[in-house]
Parts: C-alpha cells; sequence; structure tokens
C-alpha cells in the first residue's frame, strides 16, 4: 500500500496528515521519477511502471485520515481505515516479465524446445511456459 503523507504548518502548530494513495505489488524498491512516473521492481511478481494521474486528495475514498500534531497531541477524527480497490491515482503504463522467485523449472517432455517454470509467490505465482 501507498500513502500520501503531509507536513503543514498553522497558526494551531504543525501538523502530519497521513491518506491512503493505491495498493502495488510488494516491492524490494521503488523509484519516483520527476517526469510523473513509478518503477515498482516488485519482490515476487513482474515489475510494473505506473503513471502518477493524481495525487491522492479525492475525499470519497472510503476512509478516514490520521493527524498527529507535533507538538505530541493526537487529533484523530477517527479510525484511520480504506478498502483495496482499482488504481485511483496510478495508471499502468508497462510490465516487465520477472521470474523471481523461481520455485521450479522442468522440461516439457512433449517437447524438447519448452521448459515449463513456476515463479511468484502467494496470489501472483505463475506457470510460465
Amino acid at each position: 500500500d501507498l500513502w500520501r503523507v503531509q507536513l503543514s504548518n498553522g497558526a494551531a502548530g504543525n501538523k502530519l496528515s497521513v491518506s491512503y494513495f493505491d495498493t502495488v505489488p510488494v516491492a524490494l524498491g521503488m523509484a519516483i521519477l520527476k517526469s510523473g512516473f513509478l518503477f515498482i521492481a516488485a519482490e515476487s511478481s513482474d515489475h510494473k511502471l505506473y503513471q502518477i494521474c493524481g495525487m491522492g486528495t479525492q475525499s470519497d475514498r472510503g476512509l478516514a485520515g490520521h493527524v498527529l500534531g507535533l507538538q505530541g497531541t493526537a487529533e484523530v477524527e477517527s479510525v484511520p481505515l480504506f478498502y483495496p480497490s482499482a488504481l485511483q491515482n496510478l495508471r499502468l503504463v508497462d510490465s516487465m516479465q520477472s521470474y523471481a522467485p523461481l520455485v521450479a523449472c522442468r522440461a516439457l517432455p512433449a517437447s524438447s524446445s519448452q521448459v515449463a517454470c513456476l515463479s511468484g509467490a502467494g496470489a501472483r505465482s505463475t506457470l510460465r511456459i
């Protein structure tokens, strides 16, 4: 999950607000480019390149924000909750195949030129031929 963190200075003091942005696969690394793209080097699925289409400022996402005063006092509107849904602020531009982690690999008996590979983990597991 990606979260939007915003620090604001006001008359009442400094405030830190955290809100849900979007959900992407578990990543080993992320890179945000100045041109407005986000690259996700996924841990156990294909690597993905997203274009950032929004800044996560929609208030109709079905979640509550959490605001923390930097003086140590917490002002909680309600418990911060979110419900995963389709991408709202990101648009998938490209996907690069990744066999990591490669779980098993076997030559197919019917053909000498084909290999079956099991890769990934959990819900993102794949059988590739």
